[in-house]
C-alpha cells in the first residue's frame, strides 16, 4: 500500500518552455483519474494557471513555470522539479530556487538522462553528486544513480535489467533493445544507459 502525503504547500515543476504545461497535465492527469489518487485532485486549465489542485483543504497545488529566470519569484514551494535537466543550465536553476528559500526544509529536484558535450551545467552537478557520495556527505545533498558501463552492450536485455529501473516495468525489454539497435553505440548508451560524453571514448567531438 503506498501513501502520499500532502502539505499545505506548492510544488513547482519546471520544463523548457510554458508551451509544455498543458501537455504535461494531458499527460498526468489521465494517470491520476486512472489511479487510486483520483479522490485526491482537481485540475486546472485556466491558461497560464495550468495546474494540479490537491482537496481536502491542504491548499497542496502543483504547477508548472515558463522558462523565464523570474518565473518563480515571489511565489513560495516546498519542491521544485526541473525534468531533462541535460537541455537545461543555470537559468533553469534560478527560475526555481527563489520560490523554495523561504520554505523550511524545501527540496529541489533535478531528474535527467546523461547530457551532451554542451550539458556543462548538469555535467557539474552530476560530479557534485558523485564527489558526495565518495566523500560520505550526508546532508544537504542526496544523489541517485542508475547507469550501464561504457563497455556495456545494451542490446542484450539482462544487461538492461542489471541498471535500467523502468525495464519490465513501465519500459519492455524488447521494446528498448529495438531503439538502441537504430541508435549509434554512443548516443544508446547516452540516451538510455545514462553514460556521459565524457566517459566514453569516442563519438562525442561534434555536436549540432
Amino acid at each position: 500500500t503506498g501513501c502520499c502525503r500532502l502539505e499545505p504547500t506548492r510544488s513547482t515543476a519546471r520544463r523548457r518552455g510554458s508551451r509544455h504545461a498543458r501537455k504535461l497535465l494531458d499527460d498526468w492527469v489521465p494517470l491520476i483519474r486512472r489511479s487510486s489518487l483520483s479522490r485526491l485532485f482537481d485540475v486546472s486549465r485556466a491558461t497560464g494557471q495550468e495546474s494540479l489542485l490537491a482537496l481536502g483543504g491542504t491548499g497542496s497545488r502543483c504547477r508548472v513555470i515558463s522558462s523565464d529566470e523570474t518565473a518563480a519569484h515571489g511565489q513560495t514551494a516546498s519542491l521544485g522539479v526541473l525534468d531533462e535537466a541535460w537541455a537545461l543550465d543555470q537559468a533553469a536553476e534560478q527560475a526555481v530556487r527563489p520560490a523554495l528559500v523561504t520554505k523550511r526544509a524545501a527540496q529541489l529536484w533535478i531528474a535527467s538522462t546523461a547530457g551532451t558535450a554542451k550539458s556543462v551545467w548538469w555535467r557539474d552537478k552530476i560530479a557534485a553528486g558523485r564527489e558526495a557520495v565518495e566523500t560520505n556527505r550526508t546532508s544537504g545533498l542526496a544523489y541517485f544513480e542508475w547507469s550501464a558501463d561504457p563497455g556495456d552492450d545494451l542490446t542484450d536485455p539482462e544487461v538492461l535489467r542489471t541498471f535500467h529501473p523502468a525495464v519490465d516495468l513501465t519500459i519492455d525489454a524488447a521494446t528498448l533493445v529495438s531503439d538502441v539497435a537504430a541508435m549509434s553505440p554512443a548516443e544508446a548508451l547516452r540516451a538510455y544507459g545514462n553514460v556521459q560524453p565524457d566517459d566514453l571514448d569516442e563519438g562525442w567531438d561534434v555536436f549540432g
